[in-house]
């Protein structure tokens, strides 16, 4: 804890809390914790494992969760156009494919190919890039060669594959750990390929600034930035350092951690530095223990999610299931003060469209297969294992163990303001010059009805909900993207998805999950103390009564989800 003199505290904790409802799963109960009378738990072991994720922290705490002290350098230009951003981010078409051949223990970069072709917006700005050589020209090539004729409906399994061999011959020639016929780690190469394209599309990196080499196509789709503050417990004082991360690696924690969510809240809990590794305070200059805290400053348009499933040992691999939804909202693990933190919650939404599995026998770290799962335009799934390639019940996803997760934002984040370089247009190719061969994409809010090209991609209700008026073309794109606010259709999941979701709730024996267990009652222990102890147990019920009145099962489940309570964690 940090307490000063005027008796004000830093709250470390981002977790959304609502009085009468469990702090871990949102169920109703009436028991608190006993030292701060603030959280309701339903059990002890909703207690603990609150505890174990920053509650131990933020106990007794009032005051909240310090802003940024210090931003990043903007850049004074960019090498890929706003414009050209939010173009490419409405490009939703993803078809099945034709499976990939592999060439000798390739599954791991088949794997990784197959879910950056169904990045539909990659894939798309990718095809813009005018370069006839070098890894770009031979992921183009393998890129057209996957995308298969809608027009025969042929079968999947029955096609030829496609021989990645152009593309697999380059990848092991830039990294040096990469070697030919060895089984290697599918998010190494993810990192590598994504380094080496952001190389071949810079032109004259040294020449730009650190922030201008992070303004190109591969930067403004896949990175992000991680605050990292440190607090002193002698003056208060909170330092902040920012790193660029292309993928949110997060770790397992078998005792705690059951979901993407629950591994994002111990991402972002605070720890106490060891006695051996103290902090210099830069206002005191004091060597203290300080308290370091990692926080999403700003989300990336493509969230790739590494779940680090590998041990040091033979037989380190971690097979835990973790719960991962098919929507995913990081405003509670964004950091407060940055510019995403201060936009609507909806702001922060994310859609799931593929992800890599790693199959394995008796744990073992040195043996194993990669697969990839995409999900179409259609939102059917499939799975993609070398050349062989079929559908996937959308029911059994939840039950998988993914190694990489891959989701897409649903409000695109641009750079406003900031000029094109003089040098980059020459690498890009307007859409307007390819075969266009798609037909109506549907509408960008989410609503499930077809949007229109003069409309930004939205419909005309989703359109009028947004900018308050009819579709016209006398606003520009940037004056339009500076009113922009989460249209009605877009704070709850897209049509789609809640169209399949009622679907499977007629199927008693699907289960989704982020869905908990019907509630219990848990008899009250020493370590679950009431807030009210000493009182009548009427007061006891009236209280609980009056705070669940307050919410609503109509309301937004505070998990964050977006969805209304009923149909998230209420159920």
């Amino acid at each position: 804890k940090l307490n000063n003199n005027n008796n004000q505290s830093i709250v470390m904790s981002m977790r959304k809390l609502v009085d009468g409802l469990c702090a871990r799963c949102y169920k109703p109960c009436d028991n608190k914790c006993g030292r701060c009378h603030q959280r309701y738990y339903c059990s002890s072991k909703c207690q603990k494992k609150d505890w174990a994720l920053g509650h131990k922290f933020a106990c007794n705490e009032t005051a909240s969760h310090p802003l940024v002290s210090n931003h990043p350098e903007k850049p004074d230009g960019t090498l890929f156009s706003s414009d050209s951003l939010r173009e490419v981010m409405r490009q939703k078409k993803c078809t099945v494919n034709y499976g990939l051949v592999n060439v000798g223990n390739t599954c791991y970069i088949n794997a990784v190919l197959q879910c950056l072709h169904a990045t539909t917006p990659f894939r798309v700005a990718l095809e813009r890039i005018d370069v006839k050589h070098g890894l770009v020209s031979e992921l183009q090539t393998v890129f057209k060669a996957l995308e298969m004729d809608t027009k025969e409906e042929t079968d999947p399994n029955s096609l030829v594959a496609v021989n990645p061999t152009i593309v697999v011959r380059h990848l092991l020639t830039l990294g040096s750990s990469l070697v030919y016929g060895r089984q290697e780690d599918s998010h190494e190469l993810y990192q590598v390929i994504l380094h080496s394209l952001t190389k071949e599309i810079t032109p004259n990196m040294d020449a730009l600034s650190s922030a201008e080499q992070e303004t190109s196509m591969v930067h403004q789709l896949f990175s992000g930035k991680v605050a990292s503050q440190l607090f002193c417990p002698t003056c208060h004082h909170a330092s902040t350092s920012f790193e660029t991360i292309l993928d949110l690696q997060l770790e397992i924690n078998e005792l705690y951690t059951d979901t993407l969510e629950e591994m994002l809240e111990a991402f972002t809990c605070p720890e106490k530095l060891g006695k051996d590794n103290k902090y210099q305070c830069d206002n005191c200059g004091n060597h203290v223990r300080a308290l370091k805290q990692l926080s999403i400053y700003e989300a990336p348009n493509i969230l790739c999610i590494q779940l680090k499933r590998f041990r040091p040992g033979m037989f380190g691999k971690i097979n835990k299931h973790i719960g991962f939804p098919f929507a995913l909202n990081l405003h509670n693990y964004m950091s407060p003060g940055s510019f995403d933190a201060k936009s609507d919650g909806g702001a922060m939404e994310y859609d799931l469209f593929a992800m890599i599995l790693h199959l394995d026998m008796y744990n073992l770290t040195s043996f194993g297969h990669y697969v990839a799962i995409v999900k179409d335009e259609n939102n059917n799934w499939f799975l993609y294992d070398d050349k062989n390639v079929q559908p996937v019940d959308r029911s059994t996803i939840p039950q998988l163990t993914p190694y990489m997760l891959f989701y897409r934002r649903r409000i695109p984040r641009v750079l406003d303001d900031v000029p094109l370089l003089e040098h980059a247009e020459v690498l890009q190719r307007p859409l307007s010059q390819q075969a266009s061969t798609s037909g109506p994409e549907k509408c960008v809010g989410g609503c499930g009805f077809f949007g229109s090209e003069s409309a930004e991609g939205y419909c005309s209700k989703c359109y009028k909900d947004k900018f308050g008026k009819p579709p016209s073309s006398e606003k520009s794109i940037k004056e339009e993207e500076k009113e922009i606010k989460l249209c009605k259709e877009g704070k709850e999941e897209i049509k789609s998805e809640v169209e399949i979701e009622k679907e499977e709730e007629k199927n008693t024996s699907i289960s989704s999950t982020i869905t908990l267990p019907p509630q219990k009652k848990v008899a009250t222990t020493s370590s679950l103390t009431t807030s009210a102890a000493t009182t009548e147990p009427q007061q006891k019920l009236s209280t609980a009564s009056k705070a669940k009145k307050k919410f609503g099962r109509n309301d937004a489940c505070p998990c964050g989800s977006g969805r209304k309570y009923k149909k998230c964690h209420g159920k």
